[in-house]
């Protein structure tokens, strides 16, 4: 009788409420995991569009004052400091075109592109642009772009894609 009322004492989860309790773990970390990888990637995407709009205000108050983008000199300036300002950006490039020619001077457009690297869950490269150029009625107000490109194969969905920006598969 002493056997069964130390039996009774003992503490503790059996084999099946362990493996219960992990399988429901799984479970519902099958279903996270994408959704933790969406909002990773779509908050760096955020980030990136937070800097280059900012980039892009100031260059179109340079633009008005001067009626250019600013020297050649300071666009390769602009370009480093952008690619510095993220680890997961794998380079950028600043393009002044007029007409869809890359041009140094005299230009009516400017072009800011980033590829993306480390996005969770994306294999392959993500492409990020920026155009901004001057209205063509006005001259005085900027029209302001953003377009995501990424792989066909890429779980990206509309919904990871910030606000303002098009989504583009290529």
């Amino acid at each position: 009788m002493t056997a069964i009322a130390i039996h009774k004492d003992r503490q503790g989860f059996t084999l099946i409420e362990l493996m219960v309790v992990i399988a429901i773990i799984g479970i519902l970390a099958t279903y996270a995991m994408p959704k933790y990888q969406s909002y990773i990637a779509k908050a760096r995407l955020t980030n990136v569009l937070s800097v280059s709009h900012s980039y892009m205000k100031e260059k179109a108050l340079y633009f008005g004052q001067d009626a250019s983008w600013g020297t050649p000199a300071d666009l390769q300036r602009d370009q480093t400091q952008l690619a510095s300002s993220f680890d997961f950006v794998d380079s950028v490039q600043l393009l002044t075109l007029k007409d869809m020619q890359v041009v140094t001077t005299g230009s009516n457009r400017l072009l800011l592109q980033y590829r993306l690297k480390n996005l969770p869950g994306v294999e392959g490269r993500v492409d990020m642009k920026f155009s901004l150029r001057p209205n063509q009625n006005t001259g005085a107000n900027m029209n302001f772009k953003c377009y995501v490109h990424k792989p066909a194969s890429a779980p990206l969905t509309p919904s990871s894609i910030p606000d303002g920006c098009e989504l583009y598969d290529f």
